[in-house]
C-alpha cells in the first residue's frame, strides 16, 4: 500500500488564463498566439500582483491540476521571440509608427477582460496588456461581468479574453480546449489535441493517464487556444 500511495490535495485547482480567438484574424494564427504569449511577464503577475500567491503556469497541467500530470514551463518574456513570430505572421511595422501592420491593416485586438472594482481590468490583466502594447499592438479593451463576457463569447468576434477556470483535479479537458467544448469559447478545433483527449479520456486508472498528459501538453504548447498566466497557491 505505501508504495503505491498518492497523495491527493483537496484544495480544487484554480488558475487565470488568457483565451484565443482561434477563428478571428489575427489569432486564428497559431504564430500571432505563440508571439503573444511571449509577450506576458508571468512572474512579475505573479510576485508582484499577486503578493507571491500565485505562480506561473503556461496552462491547465501540472501535478494535482485540472490536467493532472508534469507540469510544462510556461512561456518565458521574450519580446524577441515574439517579434520573430509576428513577423513570420507576416505582421511588421513598415513605417515606423509603433504599429505593426499586414496588408496596410493595423494589428489591433479585440480584449475583453473581467471588471474589477473600480470598472477597469484587474490589475493582472493590465499588466499582461501593458507588455502587448509596448510590442506595438493596438488593443480594444472592453471590460464586464462575468454573464456579460460570456454573451460576448458566444458571439465569437473576440481575439483575446482573460478568464479563470476552477474544478476538480483530473478533470476532462474536452469543454476547456476540445472540439465544441463548452468552455471552448475561442472555437478552436485541433485533430492533435482532439486525439490526445480521446486517449485520456479511454484510461480509467488515473495514474495510468499521467503518461498521456504529455502529448497533449506538446500539442496545446504548439497551438496555443489557450495560454496561462498564474495558478492559485494559497
Amino acid at each position: 500500500l505505501a508504495s503505491t500511495f498518492r497523495p491527493l490535495e483537496l484544495n480544487p485547482p484554480r488558475f487565470r488564463y488568457a483565451m484565443f480567438g482561434a477563428t478571428v484574424a489575427p489569432t486564428d494564427d497559431a504564430r500571432v498566439r505563440r508571439a503573444l504569449a511571449a509577450l506576458i511577464d508571468r512572474p512579475a503577475i505573479a510576485q508582484d500582483v499577486d503578493d507571491g500567491l500565485a505562480r506561473p503556469i503556461a496552462g491547465p497541467i501540472w501535478p494535482g491540476g485540472p490536467g493532472d500530470g508534469p507540469a510544462p514551463a510556461p512561456p518565458a518574456l521574450d519580446p524577441t521571440v515574439a517579434a520573430r513570430g509576428f513577423d513570420e505572421a507576416g505582421w511588421i511595422d513598415s513605417d515606423g509608427d509603433g504599429l505593426r501592420e499586414r496588408g496596410g491593416q493595423k494589428l489591433r485586438l479585440e480584449v475583453l477582460a473581467l471588471e474589477a472594482a473600480n470598472g477597469k481590468p484587474s490589475p493582472e490583466v493590465s499588466k499582461a496588456l501593458d507588455g502587448l502594447r509596448r510590442a506595438g499592438i493596438g488593443l480594444d479593451v472592453r471590460v464586464g461581468t462575468d454573464a456579460v463576457l460570456r454573451n460576448r463569447l458566444r458571439e465569437g468576434q473576440v481575439n483575446l479574453a482573460f478568464l479563470e477556470w476552477a474544478g476538480p483535479v483530473d478533470s476532462d479537458l474536452s469543454r476547456l480546449v476540445g472540439t465544441g467544448g463548452g468552455e471552448n469559447f475561442g472555437r478552436f478545433s485541433s485533430r492533435r489535441v482532439d486525439a490526445a483527449l480521446a486517449a485520456i479520456a479511454a484510461v480509467w486508472e488515473p495514474a495510468s493517464r499521467g503518461p498521456l498528459i504529455g502529448e497533449l501538453a506538446s500539442a496545446l504548447a504548439e497551438e496555443l487556444p489557450i495560454t496561462g498566466l498564474v495558478a492559485v497557491t494559497p
